[in-house]
Order: C-alpha cells, then structure tokens, then sequence
C-alpha cells in the first residue's frame, strides 16, 4: 500500500514538472510509464562478468520490502548477518530503473556497498560474492505492475 502511495505521489509531481513549462509529449509520458513499471519475471538477469552487487550487475528485488529480505537473508563468513544501512540513489541499471546503493559491513571485516534495483517482480536467487544467502521464509512479495506469483 505504501509502495503504492510513494508511486502515485512520484508520478503526480514528476507530471506537476513536467507540465509547468508546457504541455507533456507522449514520448515524455511513455518514457515515465516505462521507468515506473516494474521488470517483469521473465527477463533475465544482465548478461555481464561484473560480480553480482555491483552497479553493472544490481542485486533485483521486488520493491523497498525485497531489498530489506534480500540484505537480510545474506551470511557472513562467520555464519552471522552483516549490518546494512541505505546510503542513497546510485544512478540508472542496465534495466533503465533507478539502482540503491547499501553499505554492508561483516564484523572484523571492511564496508562494501551492494547495489540494489527494486523495480523487479522476481527477487534475486543468486548470491553476492563473499556472503551466503538464507532460504526465504517470507511470502513471495509481489509489487504493482506484477503478475501474482
């Protein structure tokens, strides 16, 4: 619901900007759609050598929720979660979505940052290199825009 709200709210101000110098193109109103709408399931990961988590390969998930339950799941070395904390907006992934960046330290260990694209209806199966990834407990988590799972 919230994730549905934060979309409405974007796309009315982005609209309110566009439309102050003039009248919005259907091109500009077709690149918004498309930048809003999730990617679907069926797309596949990024065809690139770059390690998973890094701006050139993001880590997809299924909204703010998918990107909390992905860094959750991930295992340390020493089989303990690692801390994480957003830092902010990175820039646009090769899905053309906007990427989050997140700093994630193991204890004894140095911060890294994980990119993250959460404009996805799959979550992401495969692992940053370095950690382990936990079995999902939760729910499949579905966004606005996505086939139920």
């Amino acid at each position: 619901m919230r994730a549905a709200v934060a979309s409405a709210l974007s796309l009315a101000l982005l609209a309110g900007c566009a439309t102050q110098g003039g009248d919005v193109s259907a091109q500009e109103e077709a690149d918004l759609a498309s930048f809003l709408t999730p990617v679907p399931a069926s797309r596949p990961p990024l065809a690139t050598d770059a390690p998973l988590g890094t701006e050139e390969n993001p880590v997809r998930a299924v909204g703010p929720a998918g990107q909390r339950d992905y860094l959750a799941r991930l295992r340390c070395k020493d089989g303990l979660a690692p801390e994480f904390s957003r830092t902010g907006s990175v820039g646009l992934s090769g899905y053309g979505k906007m990427m989050d960046g997140y700093r994630v330290q193991c204890r004894g260990e140095a911060e890294r940052i994980v990119v993250m694209d959460m404009y996805h209806c799959a979550q992401e199966s495969r692992t940053v290199p370095g950690f382990q990834l936990m079995d999902s407990v939760a729910t499949p988590m579905t966004q606005q825009g996505c086939d139920a799972p």
